[in-house]
């Protein structure tokens, strides 16, 4: 049973599709340069791949919406495995930090600045303004 009335429930549910296919159309449009730094970390076809299914996953997230909009929490925090991290942060750090008023990332070291990198070529910040990463 949802926490929120059916009401605000489907405010939430438009507000989470639209935020994803910001996101979405951010990697479609800076898909060159999202190959580009990936390229860095592992081969072609694999980036090619993980822009899809990323891009795919956002796209497509009205499929998760009933799971997505049940309620919020506070605070959720997050480790990021060590491949596929555009893939990854969308898995691991976007959609369940849909479901929180804020996300603590914890990158592995071993990934180096590939997340930053990430980061900066699609700006981020401006579609997730919740998601803060850090280094231990």
């Amino acid at each position: 049973m949802p926490l929120y009335p059916p009401q605000k429930k489907q405010i939430i549910e438009a507000q989470i599709t639209q935020q994803c296919s910001l996101l979405a159309d951010a990697i479609e449009s800076k898909r060159s340069a999202l190959v580009e730094a990936l390229l860095r970390y592992e081969s072609f076809e694999t980036a090619e791949n993980e822009i899809m299914y990323s891009f795919d996953c956002l796209k497509n997230i009205s499929q998760e919406l009933e799971w997505l909009s049940c309620g919020k929490v506070k605070l959720l925090c997050s480790v990021i495995p060590i491949n596929l991290p555009l893939y990854s942060l969308i898995i691991f750090g976007v959609i369940p930090g849909l479901m929180a008023d804020e996300v603590i990332i914890r990158p592995p070291a071993l990934m180096g600045g590939i997340l930053e990198k990430i980061r900066e070529v699609l700006n981020f910040k401006q579609y997730m303004p919740h998601i803060q990463f850090i280094d231990i």
